[in-house]
């Protein structure tokens, strides 16, 4: 069980880099700055939940 929510993250994450690289691909300047606040706000909460611990 451990192993496929593992398994699972990894290939959400690896979804999620692909995505990412379709939008710049797409040239659009607002649909990459949505991006970025979206990338940054995710390192943040990212940030906030190891200074939890």
């Amino acid at each position: 069980d451990d192993f496929a929510h593992s398994y699972d993250r990894s290939t959400g994450e690896r979804h999620h880099e692909e995505r990412i690289r379709e939008k710049k691909r797409e040239g659009s300047k607002k649909d990459n700055h949505a991006l970025a606040k979206e990338v940054i706000a995710g390192l943040v909460a990212a940030e906030a939940e190891k200074l939890k611990d």
